[in-house]
């Protein structure tokens, strides 16, 4: 079986779950960079989520997985027993975390095509109440986005967040409700996330998830925004690229480089130890006992990789 590669990333690890893959990569050049993608046809690589640490990689990976397993089998599940009550829709799909109303059905009797019944569908529900709203912000388009992301409700523009094209969500970054950066965050694309941090997003849950989701690029921005404020940027350490943890050694506040070197590789743990070596006091002790319990961690993971009881895809390729 060829190795698979994809942007500098070495695959080795996937899940099919229905018509999706989901893989993980280690980078070629940088064997401290993680990654997990969803995958189509085995050729189109989307959503990447970045990783300095292989757990977290691995456990993301199988969260996707789960979490697709989950719906495909909600879907196979609504479609075995069909729609007992057509008239009470219930909430039976989940998209993005919102509970949707399913999308009804065109009645036989209707002298309309199937597109203008939809369009009609989306057009009322926008004037429904909170739950048309959401499922015509999530199965909807521009005309649907256009309307609701002004809307009053929070969640209704958080949905609108979630779905709506690169040029809306652009303009919805001023949006004064957090949630609702948090869903542009998370949904967006990487010139969204880009895009909030020069605008000094100033929210850590909203950096938080800028971080999480974003590419390496965007990754150095938050490091850069945060720079001055040190009790956000310890919440987003664990979101950064490798370049960016490393950088933090130099940060002139201790319990930063303690934060930075616990997501940080052998090396670093081993400079961070040899920094504090000559402090006595309570805190530089738990801190060494916390740094020397991720070196040993590492250890077992390197044991690991490089030939322990469970290796990977990609290793026992290798050896064939």
């Amino acid at each position: 079986m060829s190795i698979r590669i994809n942007a500098g990333y070495i695959l080795t690890d996937s899940v099919h779950v229905g018509e999706t893959e989901f893989v993980m990569g280690v980078h070629s050049k940088a064997p401290s960079q993680f990654v997990t993608w969803a995958c189509k046809n085995g050729t189109d690589y989307f959503w990447g989520h970045y990783f300095s640490d292989p757990l977290l990689a691995m456990k993301d990976l199988l969260a996707r997985a789960n979490q697709e397993l989950v719906f495909c089998m909600k879907k196979q599940e609504n479609a075995r027993r069909g729609r007992e009550n057509q008239m009470t829709p219930a909430c039976n799909e989940n998209i993005c975390g919102f509970e949707v109303l399913p999308f009804p059905e065109k009645p036989g009797y209707l002298p309309i095509s199937d597109e203008e019944f939809r369009r009609d569908t989306l057009a009322a529900w926008c004037r429904g109440g909170y739950r048309e709203k959401i499922a015509a912000a999530l199965y909807g388009g521009e005309r649907e986005w256009a309307t609701l992301c002004k809307d009053s409700d929070p969640s209704v523009r958080g949905a609108v967040a979630c779905r709506a094209s690169e040029a809306t969500q652009l303009k919805m970054l001023t949006d004064p409700e957090p949630v609702v950066r948090k869903f542009l965050a998370r949904y967006g694309t990487d010139k969204v996330r880009t895009a909030a941090v020069k605008g000094w997003e100033t929210d850590t849950d909203v950096l938080m998830e800028i971080a999480k989701w974003g590419g390496a690029a965007t990754k150095r921005k938050v490091m850069e925004l945060a720079w001055h404020l040190p009790e956000t940027l310890k919440q987003v350490i664990p979101y950064l690229s490798p370049g960016c943890i490393k950088k933090l050694e130099i940060y002139p506040d201790r319990e930063v480089q303690f934060q930075a070197a616990m997501h940080g590789g052998m090396a670093q743990c081993q400079r961070f130890l040899d920094a504090i070596r000559k402090d006595r006091d309570a805190g530089s002790w738990l801190m060494s006992w916390n740094i020397q319990a991720r070196v040993e961690e590492l250890g077992q993971v390197k044991k690991t990789l490089l030939g322990g009881p469970f290796r990977s895809r990609k290793h026992v390729e290798m050896e064939r």
